[in-house]
């Protein structure tokens, strides 16, 4: 259910990003970089604290650094996998899933804080060329009538 959301989040940037470019007319530097827009999610499970600061909470704990460290990751650079989702190891032991049964592809990553972290990388830009791709039905007017 996790990887289906995240996939349906993708799927629903994407498909605003290619609204927004259709319906712009503007040739400013903003507009002109919409499609090198591109999403990353890391998704990882291990235990936080919440800490209250100026009287707003935060989350804290060795795996929220951790969490950080993931998000700058060589993901790209290793694999020229532009959008993706990397699952932690410990993220799908939580899961309970199999994570060779699937999609997903193995990765390391070297982080400074917790060495070596065995991973899981699943390209979103597959799912969205797959819904695009997909035959879609056409509504007709005959077609109100059955």
């Amino acid at each position: 259910m996790l990887q289906d959301t995240v996939e349906g989040t993708y799927v629903a940037f994407r498909s605003r990003l290619l609204n927004i470019q259709q319906a712009s007319t503007r040739d400013c530097n903003a507009c002109v970089r919409i499609p090198q827009l591109d999403l990353k999610f890391v998704v990882h499970h291990g235990q936080i604290a919440f800490q209250r600061m100026l009287g707003s909470e935060e989350l804290v704990g060795p795996d929220v650094i951790l969490l950080h460290r993931l998000l700058k990751n060589d993901v790209v650079e290793q694999t020229e996998v532009a959008a993706y989702v990397l699952y932690t190891q410990a993220a799908v032991e939580a899961g309970g899933e199999d994570p060779g049964e699937g999609p997903l592809r193995a990765h390391e990553e070297e982080t400074d804080v917790a060495g070596t972290v065995s991973a899981w990388i699943r390209d979103l830009g597959v799912v969205w060329r797959g819904r695009q791709t997909r035959p879609r039905r056409e509504i007709t007017a005959d077609s109100f009538l059955e």
